[in-house]
């Protein structure tokens, strides 16, 4: 049996109305001032009521950004700093928990987030003592709740990097299903093509691992079998559980796998052209199956026939089985696999292919990746639909 390691620092609590237990951990971790940082999207919503009024001491932080950036994570450190804050609660999506994440960082080391990247020229080394965090995710989702990644832009060069490290890990992950209820359509589809991924980017990982594989394999069977009807039927408290621990399980084995070829290129599109990160991975992985040809077919079986019961292919077809499985995803969610409404042009595509190269999760594909090979990617999801 392979090698492997396996490290989850984070206390997860997965419950209804788990977002009632806020206050007995914030307790538990010493906060007596924390930081709320909460999407301001939320705010209206009366679970974001619910957690301000538990905490009448704490200061309140709302100017998240979609896809982070350097500068706006160190504005919220900073925010943390001047308030005296001894505590982070973070309550959104992705965006919201890696800023708090970096900003725990920061503010805790008293330095600029950017040199936690993994890209920085100087790269430092998260402190293992940080401003204790409490994420409650509202999406199904980034898995940021319980990885070890917080993903930043870099405002000048618009590239997308990682702060990789368990130390930014959340001390506590409050996943509580009840939030997603309503959330609307096209936020359903983005998350859960991000659940979609981790999962079978873990799976098909350099790094993947005999205990992630199990978490990854069931979360893809959940993907399949619950997003298209957690799309059609918002309301239904089954299918947002479901898919709320299909983002915990593949959170967790993309924590410890790390992702390939999509999150390499998907990174650029969300930097360059604000493509939803879960929507230009998604997108993105019919595209990096067919072009690993037969290399993984043992392991496409493997889930294939993990998936779809009914399935009985031989081995030699179970990759196109996958594609076609995603394909059919993607159709009953009605949405496309292209990005031809966002108009990549040449230039942005060579930038972006340049970047894609940099990025750590392109060197994890399980087979050697080339620029031409990234370019001819890019401009086939420039054009129109299949």
């Amino acid at each position: 049996m392979k090698s492997f390691e396996f490290f989850l620092p984070t206390k997860l609590v997965f419950e209804k109305h788990a977002l009632e237990q806020a206050g007995i951990y914030a307790k538990r971790l010493h906060m007596k001032k924390p930081l709320l940082i909460i999407d301001r999207q939320l705010m209206q919503y009366s679970f974001a009521k619910r957690l301000l009024a538990a905490f009448p001491e704490a200061d309140l932080y709302a100017e998240v950004e979609v896809n982070p950036t350097i500068s706006s994570v160190n504005h919220c450190a900073r925010f943390a700093q001047r308030h005296h804050n001894d505590g982070m609660i973070a309550m959104g999506g992705g965006s919201c928990m890696d800023t708090a994440k970096g900003a725990c960082a920061a503010a805790a080391a008293n330095t600029d987030v950017g040199l936690f990247l993994d890209g920085a020229a100087e790269r430092m080394e998260v402190p293992k003592q940080i401003l204790p965090l409490i994420a409650i995710p509202t999406t199904s989702g980034t898995g940021s709740e319980v990885s070890q990644y917080a993903v930043l832009t870099d405002e000048k060069t618009l590239r997308k990097d990682s702060i990789s490290s368990s130390n930014i890990c959340p001390d506590v992950a409050l996943v509580d299903p009840t939030l997603t209820i309503g959330l609307p359509k096209s936020l359903t589809i983005s998350t859960g093509l991000d659940v979609l991924s981790h999962a079978l980017e873990a799976m098909l990982s350099r790094r993947d691992n005999p205990l992630t594989d199990l978490l990854a394999l069931e979360a893809l069977r959940l993907v399949f079998t619950w997003l298209p009807i957690c799309v059609e039927d918002p309301g239904m408290e089954e299918t947002r559980a479901s898919m709320a621990y299909a983002s915990t399980l593949a959170g967790i084995a993309m924590s410890h796998c790390c992702g390939i070829l999509p999150h390499g290129m998907g990174c650029p599109l969300s930097g360059h052209y604000q493509v939803p990160h879960g929507l230009a991975v998604g997108v993105l992985q019919r595209y990096a199956l067919l072009h690993m040809g037969h290399a993984m077919d043992a392991v496409c079986d493997r889930i294939m026939r993990y998936v779809d019961a009914s399935y009985h292919t031989p081995l030699s077809e179970a990759t196109h089985a996958l594609v076609h499985k995603i394909e059919a995803l993607f159709k009953q969610l009605a949405c496309p696999m292209t990005l031809a409404s966002y108009h990549l042009d040449e230039a942005g595509i060579q930038q972006m292919s340049e970047d894609a190269l940099q990025h750590g999760c392109t060197g994890l594909h399980p087979i050697a990746v080339s620029k031409e090979d990234i370019l001819g990617i890019y401009r086939e999801l420039k054009g129109g639909g299949i």
